[in-house]
């Protein structure tokens, strides 16, 4: 313990000796993966609404604000706020359907995670609890358990849509609206597949620089265990996944850089990352409301995550008179 808090008080020291060069590429960086991840999210929302005009400015702001309050509630409770404020910016739009449409971004952030971290065991690269590669390989040799769970899953949903009641019916049609892009494999991979994987390239390049910035030896692959990893803190429910982060930092780089370097990059970062989330969020917000005050345009963001099983239907049409 006494060499945990000695770590940790030479890390807060070690804050004050980055290379602000590296920390500026960072940031930059940063701004490009949120902006870039937003447009991934409005492509995909336009493939289920083709009819509507969807602004990529609006759903950006909304991206923006959701991702500032990541930082604050647990277990990720600003996906909900991000939800809330397309439904209210776009009246044409259901709830089921613009949260069904985050599944879509989801299925491949999640397929490049559990890949790195799969080849990150595979090649020691990442140090890994005991059996974890033989899981890894016994999943990477038996692919056709995965593909009986997806035949499975869709039988499911075919038997569920035909006997289920009306308005199970209509949740169904409207989470499959939600996906919509994916029936489009051409348009899928244009809009939606290049645009999140330069935000996954901007993401990765954000953490290679910081560890530039904290001295560390830092590699592009190196860098890309260190965001899939870091990643799996935000199920720790603990707002910003703290401590959890700073453990896993350790985890992955034991070997590469002291433990007090290690913990003085991650709270670098994470305390960085935290900083531009929320002041990007807050002007978003204020945007979005139109309030000066950046926490009553808080405020209004949370109150329009509450009132989400009121949005729960699409707008009627105005009709004039």
């Amino acid at each position: 313990m006494n060499g945990w808090i000695t770590s940790l008080v030479n890390a807060l020291h070690a804050l004050a000796n980055v290379d602000v060069r590296w920390v500026l590429l960072a940031a930059t960086l940063h701004a490009c993966n949120l902006g870039l991840r937003a447009l991934t999210w409005r492509n995909v929302l336009a493939g289920a609404y083709p009819g509507v005009r969807l602004s990529a400015w609006r759903v950006g702001l909304s991206y923006a604000v959701g991702c500032a309050l990541n930082g604050y509630l647990p277990a990720r409770g600003g996906e909900a706020v991000k939800v809330a404020l397309v439904r209210l910016q776009h009246r044409e739009t259901s709830t089921v359907t613009v949260a069904s449409s985050t599944s879509v971004v989801l299925v491949f952030d999640l397929f490049v995670g559990v890949t790195l971290l799969t080849v990150g065991w595979l090649t020691g690269a990442l140090p890994s609890a005991p059996g974890l590669p033989a899981v890894a390989s016994t999943l990477l040799g038996t692919p056709w358990l995965v593909a009986g769970a997806i035949v499975a899953l869709v039988v499911l949903a075919r038997y569920l849509h035909r006997r289920a009641a009306g308005p199970l019916r209509r949740a169904w049609t409207q989470v499959a609206q939600g996906v919509a892009v994916l029936r489009a494999p051409g348009r899928y991979a244009r809009t939606v597949l290049a645009v999140q994987g330069l935000a996954w390239s901007a993401r990765i390049g954000v953490v290679f620089c910081l560890l530039h910035a904290f001295g560390i030896p830092a590699s592009y692959p190196l860098a890309a265990l260190v965001v899939v990893v870091g990643g799996l803190s935000t199920l720790v429910p603990v707002p910003g996944g703290g401590g959890a982060q700073q453990a896993l930092a350790v985890f992955v780089l034991a070997g590469v850089a002291s433990t007090s370097s290690v913990l003085s990059f991650s709270i670098g970062m994470q305390l960085g990352i935290t900083l531009a989330n929320t002041t990007i969020g807050l002007v978003a917000a204020m945007l979005v409301f139109g309030r000066l005050h950046p926490l009553a345009a808080l405020r209004s963001a949370m109150h329009a995550a509450r009132e989400l099983p009121v949005l729960a239907q699409p707008a009627a049409p105005e009709t004039g008179s």
